[in-house]
């Protein structure tokens, strides 16, 4: 909300990392912190880059919680979002 988003940027790829290693990558704790860097990724206009990130976070997703989940239908309107922005 402050605008620094190089330096959250920096901060939730450190924390994507270490919920990669303490809960793996299939994990939806991991998931949210995909959703959460790509983000970030979006303010800075790296529309590519959040995208891979955010399809990483659906697939996650739909196996934990199904494809009729709030955080499943949140994740495939970013995709829909950054798909069209491409």
């Amino acid at each position: 909300d402050l605008g620094d988003y190089a330096g959250a940027k920096a901060l939730l790829e450190k924390a994507m990392r270490s919920n990669e290693a303490n809960f793996g990558q299939d994990h939806p704790t991991t998931a949210v912190s995909y959703h959460n860097l790509a983000d970030v990724l979006i303010k800075l206009e790296q529309y590519a880059d959040a995208l891979l990130l955010e399809r990483k976070a659906y697939g996650v997703l739909l196996d934990a919680f199904g494809d009729n989940h709030p955080y499943t239908r949140g994740s495939m309107q970013v995709i829909d979002y950054l798909e069209s922005a491409i």
